[in-house]
């Protein structure tokens, strides 16, 4: 091969050229559709769960909907916020909750967690041990679902097993038999 061939190729390749001499198609130019196709699930999930829940929420804000009560709603207009900022105590012990929380809490906990991972990361002797210790607390609650689903859903778990047994209502005879069973009782 020349070296004029070679320059030319690497020439072509580095222009997006392939050998046949078409133009490569670039993620940009992915159609539409295809793209609207793989995001579908994700918006039609963020639609149901996310869009219309907020709407609904500010919209019903501005009634007087009353959960589980079969009468119209009526349009009250801002009347609900006039009401929670002049007459509820309620409301601002919840906006000052809240305030303590994001202030105070979350830097504490993060600041927290900083140095237990500092503290973690330092240890030479014990370190498994005490990172074990550590991330317990986290470990049961996912431990404990688990075994319990194992238990629930064994082939003779109680989801899997009738709940009532001849030996409960006191009948014995062929049903208690594993096999056919017969016509006869």
């Amino acid at each position: 091969m020349t070296a004029v061939a070679t320059r030319s190729a690497a020439a072509a390749r580095g222009a997006g050229l392939t050998p046949a001499g078409r133009r490569r198609r670039s993620a940009s130019r992915t159609p539409w559709w295809v793209v609207l196709g793989f995001m579908s699930p994700f918006l039609v999930g963020l639609a149901l769960f996310v869009v219309y829940p907020v709407l609904a929420t500010l919209y019903y804000s501005f009634t007087n909907y009353q959960a589980g009560s079969y009468l119209p709603t009526q349009w009250v207009g801002l009347d609900n916020y006039r009401g929670l900022f002049s007459q509820s105590q309620v409301f601002w012990i919840a906006v000052r909750n809240t305030l303590w929380m994001v202030v105070f809490m979350v830097p504490l906990q993060t600041l927290w967690a900083i140095f237990v991972a500092w503290v973690l990361t330092r240890i030479k002797r014990g370190a498994t041990f005490y990172r074990t210790i550590y991330f317990l607390p986290a470990m049961v609650p996912i431990v404990a679902t688990a075994l319990g689903f194992i238990v629930m859903l064994n082939p003779v778990g109680p989801l899997n097993t009738p709940s009532v047994t001849p030996a409960s209502t006191g009948r014995v005879g062929s049903r208690t038999r594993p096999g056919p069973s017969r016509a006869s009782c």
